[in-house]
């Protein structure tokens, strides 16, 4: 399942706004559970309130895990130390590219590469 992202939605009229939290699926909180529903969401008069609900929401949805093993390759012309490798690797960010076609419609996944294990393959 797709990590949920949960924003503010603007109801109501151009005269009298109603605020409303939203998922990235079009669902609208209703105070209890997600509803396709505009009607049955839990309004609010100021957008601030939306906005408190919506991060109070964000915070419980916990991702889920997993750990694999990375094999880092490095080419220089010069000589470089395991911890050079290592320092690098800390102030670096690791980008993943998802291929075009998968099952997993709006999902973020974030790569972290422990670097205090980092070690020297023979």
């Amino acid at each position: 399942m797709a990590r949920l992202h949960i924003t503010v939605a603007r109801l109501g009229r151009l005269d009298w706004p109603r605020y409303a939290v939203q998922d990235n699926k079009g669902r609208y909180w209703d105070g209890k559970w997600w509803t396709d529903n505009p009607r049955r969401a839990r309004l609010h008069h100021r957008e601030q309130d939306a906005a408190d609900e919506a991060t109070v929401l964000n915070d419980c949805i916990e991702p889920r895990r997993f750990s694999a093993s990375v094999a880092i390759s490095v080419e220089h012309d010069e000589p470089f130390t395991v911890e050079q490798v290592r320092d690098v690797l800390e102030r670096s960010k690791v980008w993943l590219i998802l291929p075009e076609e998968h099952d997993l419609e709006g999902v973020e996944i974030d790569v972290f590469v422990d670097c205090q294990s980092l070690k020297e393959l023979e």
